[in-house]
């Protein structure tokens, strides 16, 4: 969830009621705003991670998904930073190959700024109208770097004074972009060309990352139905589940193969092993520590894990779940739990009574992976020095399968 300016804390309390928030991203912390002690004290009691959105950083909560600050700049991140309309969030959204524009309430100023930091990486298939629609944003120069093929224009309760400004709607239009509008009463809705008024005062996007539909507010249900339709659930599982009883017999097989991993030859051969699993992979990891970079060789493992998990392979992985819930490393894996989890991974934190500090994995009960490489850049790139022997026998893979649920599981 992005609190796009801190004046909205006192808000939130209801929202944490009615959805599952796992991040709040927020401006800049405005603590002696109406409300924002109880919102930091509701993140704590919920288990909430809270985060400051700085110019530059980016957000990889799904492996298509990136999410990149525009606005507001470092400086402005400080308690008592001036204009807030100029410092609120603006964020663009990339969804595979759909992209979106949310700069908030910014005025010209800022748009003029971002125009000349980003330039053509404004570009963005749907924007939402900055500032209500209103003269005092919305430049010439801003919407031609941005180029979007449809915006909304959303209008709150705020008097005439607030009201969407036909010169601004036109700026759009004459660009070539489609406006939808968000009015007290009504939704103005796109059909075939043509503008038609339904009501409830919500546009919905759809995207599955290459091609998207807008429509206004539906029935929940039918809104969930469009994105299972869009999201499927994992498919199942290619082979049964192995038995505990089958763990204990020994197989006569020929003498195990042994290679050592040194350093960054882990990451091919790893990578390569999940790649040509077909029935399971089982993981036990201290810690996961994925970059903002797709190309962050802890990312490309980590998709590759959902990807095998979309081919039907088993994936069940433990991660250490630290004592203090401030660790460094409980908040990274607690990012990649949710990720995983959100791809339909079978993924559990381990007990924060026993620490985990195991580093392995076993795939299609014949290949174990095994040695000091945590799931790191550093670990990977060969910053460190780190070994890891990937042994391929069925005997020992089972005896790893035997650990993993007699220890973790």
């Amino acid at each position: 969830m992005v609190l796009t300016h801190s004046e909205q804390a006192r808000d939130l309390k209801q929202v944490f009621e009615n959805f599952e928030v796992g991040e709040l991203v927020d401006s800049h912390g405005q603590y002696d705003l109406l409300g924002y002690k109880e919102l930091l004290e509701e993140l704590d009691k919920k288990f909430i991670l809270y985060d400051i959105a700085k110019r530059g950083k980016v957000f990889s909560w799904d492996p298509l998904l990136e999410v990149e600050v525009l606005n507001p700049p470092r400086q402005a991140c400080e308690k008592d930073s001036g204009d807030l309309n100029n410092n609120e969030i603006a964020l663009k959204i990339t969804y595979n190959k759909v992209s979106f524009l949310f700069p908030g309430n910014i005025k010209e100023s800022t748009e003029i700024k971002l125009a000349e930091l980003y330039k053509d990486k404004l570009k963005s298939a749907i924007i939402k109208i900055p500032n209500y629609g209103l003269v005092e944003s919305n430049s010439e120069e801003f919407i031609d770097y941005v180029r979007p093929e449809f915006a909304v224009a959303f209008n709150e309760k705020c008097g005439i004074e607030k009201q969407i400004s036909k010169e601004i709607i036109k700026r759009y239009e004459d660009k070539g972009c489609y406006v939808f509008r968000n009015d007290d009463y009504n939704t103005l809705k796109m059909v075939k060309g043509k503008i038609r008024t339904t009501h409830n005062g919500t546009i919905l996007v759809i995207t599955d990352g290459i091609h998207y539909k807008v429509e206004s507010e539906k029935h929940l249900d039918e809104i969930q139905k469009q994105i299972k339709s869009i999201n499927p659930p994992p498919p199942e599982y290619n082979f049964p589940e192995i038995k505990a009883n089958e763990l204990t017999k020994e197989i006569k097989e020929d003498k195990p193969e042994v290679e050592p991993l040194c350093n960054e030859k882990y990451f091919s051969a790893a990578g390569d092993a999940i790649d040509h699993a077909v029935d399971s992979i089982y993981m036990v990891m201290f810690f996961v520590n994925m970059g903002d970079s797709d190309q962050n060789p802890v990312n490309i493992l980590v998709r590759k894990l959902i990807e095998a998990r979309q081919r039907g392979v088993r994936v069940k992985i433990i991660l250490e779940m630290p004592r203090d819930e401030n660790d460094f490393i409980m908040w990274n894996n607690e990012k990649v739990y949710r990720w995983l989890a959100n791809a339909g991974v079978d993924i559990r934190l381990s007990s924060p009574q026993l620490k985990t500090h195991n580093k392995f994995f076993v795939v299609d009960q014949n290949i174990t992976v095994v040695g000091s490489h945590n799931w790191s850049d550093t670990a990977l790139d060969g910053t460190q020095n780190e070994v890891t022997v990937l042994i391929k026998s069925k005997n020992v893979a089972r005896k790893f399968l035997r650990y993993f649920y007699e220890n973790s599981w």
